[in-house]
């Protein structure tokens, strides 16, 4: 019995017509000019991030380009399915989920001796047995335990190993660390210019560091014995080839698979299969990511002895707050560098005229071994000439850290007007200033957008800048802290509260003028002398 991904349809996709169904990875491009695959179509989003990252790096294994030339020539003219399939056929051996030798994404060793887990337990977010059996899952997602078709039961895998978070002691972290944060460029054209988009040709793949070594072993790390770290050894990007980027293995999993003439509904992709997975088996000490591995999907800071770091997932949804080190390297930000393929998208115009100005970013928000939630947004890029790049690149950080600083004065104030005794400020039930980011987001793109017409019209566009984010903070003020319904607010640190906001936040600030490089003008006051004539004449 052999389920191999590369020829069965398990892939869910959506068509422009509306048509669900599942294709196979060579399938992506059929259809493209009556009715293209424009997106994935599975139930969980955390699923669709796995999926395409699983095109994207096979893509990007099979079919590199040489050349920016031989990348253009594919936005242009996509494969049809036969040349996919051609591509895909060397690796096909690779990409067994079940059946005998090497299995997709798991341990080599066929007698596996570990711990059993039901199939659940490949999704990060199912609670563990504890949580289970005392009844506490209350606020995470208890699936039902019946076996999963072949289709779900791969995406799961793929996720759990390019997301695995702390596990307990053996149990290793993704190439990318616990809650990678995943940033691609999107195309609204079709699946396949969202893959292609996202592929970097060859001397980019080779800035990644290490080696493009195309040994089917150094790529594909379950195709020979795991890698363990029993004593804390580390698999380096020097030890593989680049490409193992996409194919990290931290977790030692054998799949437990039966088969069934009847078959049974999958609950996870509600399909009818024959194939089912009920559970795995996993032991510890899989393989442990070390060095400077640069995932070209993720975007990183570096630490002061030069080492990497991949940027986690935060529990807030991305904004145009997070445009530093997500768009734009930010050295003042601990060396913040965006994702390899969004840093290939700016610097390459064809690439800009085929994306639809988006950028997709997801991930595990996660806490230690505990997932928070998973966060899936898209946040708008805008293109600019490659002569006022620059410039704009700095206005645009000016913009950004003038409302983050309104927006910590807002917290203080909002904090300032409470009783002194009042605990638990900004939690996960009453945080009033999320709000700032997401309606100031449009005034802050309209700002950007005449920025890059009239670039010398700075002066006025900060200042409009400084005069709209001070009226919105003192709105979300008003609103959290004067409208009565919470009793921890005092009304006289209220008022005194937000007379110190208004101070702080407007077109006088200081602290403002300075970061928006304006400037400082002290606030005009009337003179004693007028001030006398004032009364007399009244």
């Amino acid at each position: 019995m052999i389920f191999n991904l590369l020829e069965q349809p398990w892939l869910p996709i959506v068509r422009r017509s509306g048509l669900r169904t599942l294709v196979s990875p060579s399938a992506i491009t059929s259809g493209i000019t009556e009715d293209p695959i424009l997106r994935l179509g599975a139930p969980r989003p955390d699923l669709n991030g796995a999926l395409i990252q699983f095109l994207i790096g096979l893509v990007q294994t099979a079919m590199t380009p040489e050349t920016p030339r031989d990348w253009r020539a594919r936005i242009a003219t996509p494969p049809t399915q036969e040349e996919l399939t051609s591509a895909f056929k060397r690796y096909g051996h690779a990409f067994n989920l079940i059946g005998a030798g090497p299995r997709f994404m798991q341990d080599r060793d066929e007698e596996l001796d570990g711990n059993l887990f039901d199939v659940g337990r490949l999704l990060i977010d199912s609670p563990g047995d504890q949580s289970v059996k005392r009844n506490i899952d209350h606020y995470v997602h208890r699936q039902p335990r019946r076996p999963f078709g072949l289709p779900a039961t791969a995406s799961a895998l793929m996720c759990l190993q390019l997301n695995a978070p702390s596990g307990g002691q053996g149990h290793r972290v993704s190439l990318r660390g616990g809650g990678p944060l995943t940033t691609l460029v999107t195309s609204a054209r079709s699946l396949w210019d969202l893959v292609w988009l996202n592929i970097l040709h060859k001397e980019q793949l080779l800035d990644l560091g290490g080696s493009l070594d195309e040994t089917d072993t150094s790529i594909f790390p379950w195709l020979s014995t795991s890698r363990t770290s029993e004593n804390d050894e580390e698999v380096t990007p020097l030890d593989v080839s680049v490409l193992q980027a996409f194919w990290g293995m931290p977790r030692r999993i054998r799949l437990s698979v039966t088969s069934s003439e009847e078959g049974a509904l999958c609950p996870i992709f509600h399909t009818q299969e024959k194939h089912l997975c009920s559970g795995f088996t996993m032991k510890a000490y899989g393989s442990s990511y070390g060095g400077n591995w640069r995932h070209p999907l993720t975007p990183y800071s570096t630490r002061k002895d030069g080492a990497l770091n991949p940027i986690k997932t935060g529990v807030a949804s991305p904004g145009y707050s997070d445009w530093l080190g997500l768009l734009f390297s930010e050295a003042e930000s601990g060396g913040r560098e965006p994702s390899r393929v969004v840093e290939a998208l700016l610097g390459d115009r064809a690439k800009q005229e085929y994306s639809a100005s988006r950028i997709w970013v997801f991930g595990y928000a996660v806490d230690n071994m505990k997932p928070l939630r998973w966060v899936d947004s898209e946040i708008p890029i805008l293109f600019f000439e490659e002569d006022d790049r620059t410039q704009l690149s700095v206005s645009i950080r000016r913009l950004i850290k003038s409302a983050s600083s309104v927006h910590q004065d807002l917290r203080a104030a909002i904090k300032s007007a409470s009783l002194p005794d009042a605990k638990n400020f900004f939690n996960a039930s009453w945080d009033p200033t999320c709000e700032f980011w997401s309606s100031t987001e449009a005034e802050f793109l309209d700002i950007v957008k005449g920025l890059s017409k009239l670039p010398n019209a700075w002066e006025s566009s900060a200042l409009r800048w400084i005069q709209y984010l001070s009226e919105r903070a003192q709105r979300i003020f008003s609103d959290a802290v004067l409208s009565g319904e919470n009793d921890f607010l005092n009304w006289q640190r209220s008022f005194v509260a937000l007379s110190r906001l208004k101070m702080n936040t407007g077109p006088f600030s200081k602290k403002l003028r300075k970061i928006l490089d304006l400037p400082v003008e002290p606030k005009t006051k009337p003179t004693r002398k007028k001030q006398t004539e004032g009364v007399a004449q009244r």
